[in-house]
């Protein structure tokens, strides 16, 4: 038979993930909330634009199935599906190619494809008529001339099969609601919304002159200076690369309609600027290492770095390679065994056999990552239509060039630049421009019964700004997203043995402007113990006070050595001043759990800053930090009544970071995983280690609070943790939910321990690759996990529990409707724009310090008690975004949620630091020598 009369593999791959369901009951759908109240009203722009559906349509799916046939020397025959999806980009243009070459061939030619249809490229098709005689058990299998494709011309001819899709066969334009959170319904469909997706991507997936389009929502303009973009919005980056500008394209089904509580059911199209750095097309390797790195010959680990997984083309013969690795030493002594076990030079080889001249020998040879083959850098050009992997200094420089017209690097987090850095006005301009241009109301797409506004016009929504949230007097005035600072610290820290030490490369010279490193070191580690003081922290003297050369031996042997010191004469924090060439932060923070002390770690240009250039913001900064992570606290929002001041409720925040996801077929083939989940948890469950929390008289913000006494800062201070976790899809021993599971129970039992009770409310907000497609399983398997940890402390303990989804995993963007600008921090989105069953809000917490603010979407996916409302949990969210207490402004997501994000962090690069590329992990030695034993305080900050 056949191979594509067989179960298809979409079918196949969904029965074998059914066996790695992890969920343990039925995820449900809470009743849907009334939208809040509380704020002024406001109208906003968005990037959404309605789809206008044609009721009564009637769609059928089919699983079309393009291979190319070869023969092989012995005569048999041997094919490749052109319609397999891949992750690599320039196979899946050139796979998408042939499909789309065969595909328009059926349509010129065989009957059966004369109809109203719309095609992916890959092994989807709707039409709106049955194709007869093809039904789900027998298929029809067409024969085509190996010309009708331009991709495999060697083929001895191409096969294809079509046959009706075994799940989703036929769906109606009137199953709206049918497809909305099919993840929570016993019967849903999703096929829909794949109509509504394919029709209108018509156009760029059959004019590859004009697009190119990844996955079925990503589209870029081929050339953008066509279109009338100017070489400042889509700039090349450096000789190698260039920016590709285009469109990121989602479907939606919102609530859409003006009136609360309203389910319209809603579609419309989600659509939103998209800038990448590509590599050039076709260009040689040789010439794109000396155009990166200059005529001087790079390390073998710098090109490793730099070009791992680059897919390139040979010049002697039709194949491609990816770039596995580059050799130690230049490729021209490099050497290889022939047919008759003789060593033989890589390059006379090539020169004997292909006549090729080698430029460049003196260059590392290309390490081929599947077979391990070596090759000159001179036979290999970069293949067309790939993505930049690596987002190095030079392409994010290139980037934000490409959104601003004025910047300046200063090391930004490359996540932050991922979200895209355009000033909100251009990208609004941007959307707008190219929607048209993509020619999203197409004539299919209109045939297809879905019909785009020709104008694409975006929907304006209704929103409120809430009112701001008030810090306790004397704590400093707020002002907006961001407040100036008061007098004394809520809570100041003590600090009674500590150390400080200067990392610098003595011998290795090293100038600063009119002081040196030492008269830097000790004029800082004075004035910041001066300011700490100032404001109510106790630091006394230094126990020790050292200059470490990191010239000479091992950076990290010193580090280790000076916290060790510092430990054994008794010291419970160490201050590190460095110089920028000190590259030793991991593993400084591994010293820090392997010895139970708090560091901090400060650049020797900062330190300089405040010594001498009198820079009182940058030193109040560092103290802030030092506050929080000696279990301190700098300031306290005012009681309001809130959940979020219940002193009977623990608020925690889960960050979960997967690794790789491990198919069904790894699993069942005996596979191990090879690298561990990460979840990062906070809770506000620790105690205050203070100087002036048991003084007399009691300081004012204490009586001005409604909360008991010791208990008002302790309610708003989020310590940190986290543990290394199986795979979610790996059920063997200890699963991940057995993990969340304990971490859940020890932080409720660090709340018992330190408050001499278990709480009676628990709140939990969960980040971290939360899609929507994430909702069902948090809201089942996750909710399960956490009342077995309610269980396991005791079995009539039965806290109120609230889970609340929070994503910036989302393309919707708002903007204020008479200028197209940023948002003012604490505008909060809940209806039109959101989910018509699902409790949903989008809550612009943060001022954006460059580009376009991107509002944060929570989803309440649970709330045992009925009485929480919508304004309870918009304002909840929003006062915990007030809490980072490094800075005197607002976060992007809650207190909670950044520490979990930054404890997953600091554990994944301990783990990369101290284990390195490994291969395998013992989960229990992990947690054992990696984790840090106790909830107690904020050691992140």
């Amino acid at each position: 038979m056949h191979p594509s009369l067989e179960l298809v593999m979409a079918d196949a791959a969904t029965n074998a993930m059914s066996k790695l369901n992890l969920a343990t009951s039925q995820p449900t759908l809470i009743d849907k909330r009334a939208p809040g109240t509380n704020g002024a009203a406001l109208e906003l722009s968005t990037n959404i634009t309605p789809i206008t559906l044609a009721q009564n349509v009637n769609y059928f799916k089919y699983d079309i199935r393009m291979y190319a046939v070869f023969t092989k020397r012995d005569g048999s025959k041997t094919t490749k599906e052109l319609t397999k999806q891949t992750k690599d980009d320039y196979n899946e243009q050139e796979r998408k190619k042939a499909c789309s070459e065969i595909f328009l061939t059926l349509t010129n030619s065989d009957a059966m494809f004369q109809g109203t249809l719309i095609y992916d490229r890959a092994a989807v098709l709707f039409t709106t008529e049955k194709l007869p005689p093809i039904s789900a058990s027998e298929g029809k299998l067409l024969t085509l001339n190996a010309q009708s494709q331009s991709v495999c011309p060697e083929a001895k001819h191409i096969e294809v099969t079509i046959k009706q899709a075994v799940f989703g066969f036929q769906v109606s334009s009137n199953d709206l609601a049918k497809c909305v959170n099919a993840d929570f319904k016993p019967q849903h469909s999703k096929e829909l919304m794949e109509v509504l997706n394919l029709a209108t991507s018509q156009i760029p997936f059959f004019t590859p002159t004009d697009y190119m389009t990844y996955g079925n929502g990503n589209i870029y303009l081929l050339n953008p200076g066509n279109f009338g973009f100017q070489r400042n919005e889509a700039p090349d980056i450096g000789r190698d690369k260039f920016t590709g500008i285009g469109l990121s394209k989602g479907v939606k089904i919102l609530e859409g309609n003006n009136q609360p509580g309203c389910k319209n059911y809603t579609p419309a199209l989600v659509l939103d600027v998209k800038k990448t750095a590509f590599h050039n097309f076709n260009q040689n390797l040789t010439e794109k290492i000396l155009q990166t790195y200059g005529n001087a010959v790079p390390s073998h680990a710098l090109l490793a770095r730099d070009l791992k997984d680059i897919r390139c083309l040979t010049v002697h013969k039709k194949a491609s390679i990816v770039i596995g690795g580059f050799t130690a030493g230049p490729v021209g002594k490099a050497t290889f065994k022939d047919k008759d076990g003789n060593a033989m030079l890589i390059c006379k080889y090539y020169e004997e056999k292909y006549q090729l001249k080698i430029a460049r020998p003196d260059l590392p040879g290309v390490i081929d990552a599947h077979q391990r083959n070596i090759y000159p850098t001179d036979l290999l050009v970069v293949a067309p239509n790939q993505r930049v992997k690596i987002n190095t200094k030079d392409v994010v420089e290139a980037l934000i060039k490409a959104c601003f017209t004025q910047f300046k690097y200063t090391g930004i987090n490359y996540y932050l630049f991922q979200v895209s850095a355009i000033k909100p006005e251009l990208r609004f301009a941007q959307t707008v421009r190219l929607s048209k241009l993509l020619q999203l109301d197409s004539k299919k797409a209109q045939d297809m019964g879905v019909f785009v506004p020709t104008d694409a016009a975006s929907l304006t929504v209704p929103a409120r700004q809430l009112p701001p949230v008030s810090l306790l007097a004397g704590q400093g005035a707020m002002a907006g997203p961001s407040w100036r600072s008061g007098g004394k610290f809520v809570v100041g820290a003590k600090v009674e043995k500590w150390a400080a030490f200067l990392l610098f490369p003595f011998k290795c010279g090293g100038k600063m402007p009119r002081h040196t490193p030492e008269e830097v070191f000790q004029s800082f580690v004075q004035k910041f113990a001066d300011a700490g003081n100032r404001k109510g922290m106790s630091i006394a003297t230094p126990l020790i006070r050292e200059h470490v050369d990191v010239s000479v031996g091992d950076t990290n042997s010193h580090v280790s050595q000076a916290v060790k010191k510092a430990k054994e004469a008794g010291c419970t924090y160490v201050l590190f001043v460095s110089d920028e060439r000190v590259k030793s932060h991991e593993q400084l923070k591994y010293d820090e759990l392997a010895h139970q002390i708090t560091t901090q770690e400060v650049t020797l240009i900062k330190a300089s800053q405040v010594a001498f250039e009198n820079k009182g913001q940058t030193l109040e900064n560092i103290i802030m930090k030092t506050n929080v992570k000696l279990r301190g606290m700098n300031h306290v929002t005012r009681g309001d009544g809130g959940l979020h001041h219940s002193n009977d409720a623990i608020i925690i925040g889960i960050y979960i970071q997967q690794p790789r996801v491990m198919t069904a077929s790894e699993i069942e083939g005996g596979s191990q995983p090879s690298f561990p989940a990460v979840i990062g948890l906070s809770a506000n469950n620790g105690i205050l280690q203070a100087s002036n929390l048991d003084i007399a008289p009691i300081p004012a913000f204490i009586l001005d609070a409604p909360l008991q006494q010791r208990e008002m800062a302790a309610q708003q201070y989020f310590t940190m943790a986290y543990k290394y976790a199986n795979p979610k899809e790996w059920k063997k021993g200890e699963t991940q939910l057995d993990t969340l599971k304990k971490m859940v129970a020890e932080a409720l039992m660090t709340y018992k321990n330190n408050r001499g009770r278990v709480p009676s409310k628990v709140v939990i907000y969960r980040a971290g690759g939360v899609s929507e497609g994430q909702l069902s399983y948090i809201a089942s398997a996750e909710r399960d996990a956490y009342l077995a940890a309610f269980d396991s402390l005791a079995s009539d303990y039965k806290p109120t529990l609230v889970i609340i989804a929070a994503s910036k995993e989302h393309n919707e963007r708002f903007y204020q409707k008479a200028n197209h600008s940023n948002l003012f921090p604490g505008v909060v989105v809940d209806r039109m724009a959101v989910n018509p069953e699902l409790n949903e809000f989008y809550l612009q917490s943060h001022k954006a310090l460059q580009g376009t603010a991107k509002a944060t979407k929570y989803t309440l996916l649970h709330e045992s008690s009925g009485r929480l409302n919508s304004d309870q949990v918009q304002h909840m969210t929003f006062a915990l975004c007030h809490l980072h207490e490094i800075v005197n402004s607002t976060t992007a997501v809650p207190t909670p949620l950044y520490v979990a994000e930054e404890s997953a962090k600091r554990a994944v690069n301990i783990y990369h630091h101290m284990k390195g590329p490994a291969e395998y992990y013992e989960l229990d030695e992990l947690n054992a020598k990696f984790t840090h034993s106790n909830l107690g305080a904020r050691l992140n900050a």
